[in-house]
């Protein structure tokens, strides 16, 4: 899906109290809920964030260590399992997207420790430039942002398809594919009205549900990945920036 602009739109943001409290709380009850609820928080986080911490390791000098898809199934296999976790990761105040990242590099270094104790031969070159996992601002800066690219793509494509099934459920699928045209393909309130059949204000008023719709989807996932209520406004920035060309 194609980036566009309806998440932070002036005069259209959702309010706080349509948000219960209890949403914010989500991963929370689910850690504290036991084994099977700690299961479920491991299986979400690994679905969301494979891909972007896979692109991350790529662009980084993490790649000097292993295999991006290996290292990331390492890092989840070695870190995800450990019961203190995500325990950790509350209490360091982090937003769990740095957290990960932060992780990610903590394995691949034990990783490549693990690698130069294994190979002895890698010892007399271990602290040449190619080996180093230390890395330039420029290449960790262009990393970060393809990792925040990859998750908010991610998670826009998921809501948008939530969306989408919504409205056809509900018999509407133009509705869908108005906004579609509009806000992915470009085209003209104009333009659409004329392939449809419909009347601008008619299509305003559909494209306008649409929004609405997708835009809370949007912030109830981003609830849910343990984002407050008062940080919601500043996420969205963030996720808005990221989908930027």
């Amino acid at each position: 899906m194609g980036s566009f602009q309806v998440l932070t739109s002036a005069g259209a943001r959702m309010q706080h109290d349509q948000f219960p409290s209890t949403h914010a709380t989500q991963i929370i009850e689910l850690l504290a809920s036991g084994a099977a609820g700690q299961s479920k928080v491991r299986s979400d986080v690994m679905a969301r964030y494979h891909a972007a911490l896979t692109i991350y390791a790529r662009g980084s000098s993490l790649a000097h260590v292993m295999d991006a898809d290996e290292l990331v199934n390492t890092f989840f296999a070695t870190r995800l399992s450990r019961e203190d976790f995500f325990e950790h990761w509350r209490a360091s105040g982090l937003r769990l997207r740095k957290w990960l990242i932060n992780g990610l590099h903590f394995c691949a270094r034990e990783q490549h420790r693990m690698q130069r104790q294994q190979h002895r031969r890698w010892r007399s070159i271990a602290d040449s430039p190619e080996n180093d996992l230390a890395v330039s601002a420029d290449a960790s800066n262009a990393a970060e942002r393809a990792f925040d690219h990859a998750r908010a793509t991610h998670i826009l494509e998921h809501c948008a398809d939530v969306i989408r099934a919504s409205f056809a459920l509900r018999d509407q699928p133009q509705a869908w594919e108005c906004f579609r045209r509009h806000h992915v393909d470009g085209a003209s309130y104009r333009v659409i009205a004329a392939e449809r059949g419909l009347t601008v204000r008619a299509l305003n008023s559909m494209v306008r549900a649409v929004t609405a719709e997708l835009r809370s989807a949007v912030r109830a996932e981003l609830l849910r990945e343990g984002i407050t209520e008062d940080e919601l406004d500043q996420e969205l920035n963030h996720i808005e920036e990221a989908l930027r060309p």
